[in-house]
């Protein structure tokens, strides 16, 4: 609980920084990718579990009691009958989290990260032309709205199924 309410409430920006930047203080040197996929896998990781809980917990106890009443150990339970219907459950948060991450990349030019925004960004400086910003932008489109779109698909038949 308490890993998971920490990285929830530390802004990504400040977890980055305090990654790439203050480990060194006690030993600990990583490459700026290395320190900028730490911070985002804490967080994302944080946000996951939290999202994964909540759609065991929304599993109606009366499905906990059958399995039980019928026998089933821990391990099978939760195998066969409560993660099925808790992973339907969690199928939109968890897109929505893993969208979040990717657009949440971009945060990684703070610790000189060469992401696709800090790329865009850099040419269009040199140039003087914000083409290159515009094609990061439809270049984050052209990754994220086909999510965004199976998503609302996975749901449209989710709900028909119910």
């Amino acid at each position: 609980m308490a890993y998971i309410d920490i990285f929830r409430a530390l802004p990504l920006l400040v977890l980055l920084i305090l990654v790439y930047y203050a480990l060194p203080f006690v030993g600990i040197r990583l490459s700026s990718f290395w320190a900028a996929t730490a911070a985002l896998s804490l967080v994302a990781s944080a946000y996951m579990a939290e999202t994964f809980r909540a759609g065991i917990e929304a599993v109606p106890k009366g499905q906990f009691e059958a399995a039980q009443t019928l026998g089933f150990s821990w391990p099978r339970m939760m195998a066969d009958i409560i993660l099925p219907q808790a992973m339907r459950l969690v199928v939109p948060p968890t897109t929505g989290v893993s969208i979040g991450l990717i657009k949440d990349t971009a945060l990684a030019s703070v610790v000189a990260m060469p992401d696709l925004l800090k790329q865009a960004t850099q040419t269009q400086a040199f140039y003087a032309n914000p083409s290159p910003l515009v094609g990061a932008a439809l270049l984050y489109l052209a990754l994220l709205l086909p999510m965004v779109r199976l998503v609302s698909i996975l749901e449209a038949r989710q709900k028909r199924k119910r």
